[in-house]
């Protein structure tokens, strides 16, 4: 995705999947730094209010952020800075967990993300505006927040959530792979 394109691809779902379940999965290697770059959004078209719309992006300061417009469910303490490195991400939605600190989960090369800069857990069973019958962009917000990275892997799975070890795994050097089978 180059921004100076105003690249991004879209879908406007007809129907609504599960919106309190639900895991992404995706490599990526980031091309710039700095400015908000969003990676995955959905927006109903009118509204920004929490249940209409839903991002995430990596922000000024580089850290990964998974949330809305007024705030972010969890914003990383860590900063995504090196452009020579694919990461692997997986972003693990469950607002039905028990744990509301477990409803939005962040791992990043099969680790979970534990220390946060921010963190507003949705209240429990809440549905959430990812996976609404409307627009979702991924590599932009609404004309605007376009990023500059490579994309590889994006497995949106619907009502399931999944571990990180479901889409990669440890080689025998320790090194974080893509799964190269399915379990």
């Amino acid at each position: 995705f180059n921004s100076a394109d105003s690249a991004y691809l879209g879908k406007n779902f007809g129907s609504a999947g599960n919106t309190t379940t639900w895991t992404l999965s995706f490599w990526i290697k980031r091309a710039s730094l700095g400015g908000t770059k969003n990676i995955f959004m959905s927006y109903n078209g009118s509204s920004i209010a929490e249940a209409d719309y839903a991002n995430i992006n990596f922000n000024s300061s580089d850290q990964l952020a998974v949330g809305y417009a007024y705030a972010s469910y969890k914003t990383t303490n860590r900063k995504f800075r090196d452009a020579s490195s694919w990461y692997h991400i997986v972003i693990r939605l469950e607002t039905g967990n028990s744990t509301a600190s477990d409803r939005v989960q962040i791992y990043v090369n099969g680790v979970k993300e534990t220390s946060f800069a921010s963190t507003h857990d949705p209240d429990l069973n809440q549905s959430l505006a990812w996976n609404k019958a409307h627009d979702h962009r991924l590599g932009s917000d609404v004309n605007q927040f376009y990023i500059d990275c490579y994309l590889a892997e994006v497995q949106f799975v619907d009502g399931q959530a999944l571990a990180a070890t479901d889409f990669g795994e440890y080689d025998d050097n320790n090194v974080w792979q893509i799964l190269l089978q399915q379990k």
